[in-house]
């Protein structure tokens, strides 16, 4: 079985797996991230040097800190949801991190989430929202930022840590 060569890279706060499951409630064609693949990506990057990955080395000493996850949302529109996420309460250290990480890297927009369902097809997730808007899922210690490697595969990405720094 032939796998894409090229290796993508992001920048990323793990999560653990979160108490919601929106199998039965998404009534579309869909994709959900499994619970050991959940983060928080920081940035981006695509193809990637190996080298860059030691560059979060600079993120050492930012020091950890508390998120609360609260409330579902969607990209691009609730109308026409593409993507299910998780959203942050409280974004102001999670946002000071990834302007640093995106110091690193290059910018590009963030918006702190952690991404529950890929939709294969447009899903008008206006209900779903509003069920769990003030829903809070728990909090979250970020203590570790980590350079991860996205392996695509027929049976969904994999990820793999190829460096880690302690906040």
């Amino acid at each position: 079985m032939k796998y894409f060569s090229k290796k993508r890279g992001f920048v990323a706060v793990d999560v653990p797996p979160l108490s919601i499951d929106l199998k039965t409630e998404v009534k579309a064609r869909a994709s959900f991230v499994r619970p050991e693949n959940m983060h928080i990506t920081l940035k981006f990057l695509g193809e990637y040097d190996i080298d860059e990955a030691k560059k979060i080395k600079v993120l050492e000493g930012f020091g950890s800190f508390e998120l609360e996850l609260e409330g579902l949302g969607a990209f691009p529109n609730v109308k026409n949801a593409r993507v299910i996420w998780v959203g942050v309460k409280n974004p102001k250290k999670i946002n000071e991190l990834a302007k640093k990480t995106h110091e690193l890297f290059g910018y590009n927009k963030f918006y702190p989430h952690i991404t529950l369902v890929r939709m294969k097809e447009p899903f008008d997730a206006s209900e779903l929202l509003k069920k769990y808007h003030n829903i809070c899922f728990g909090s979250l210690r970020v203590d570790l930022v980590k350079f991860k490697e996205s392996i695509l595969t027929p049976a969904g990405s994999i990820y793999k840590t190829l460096y880690e720094v302690k906040l």
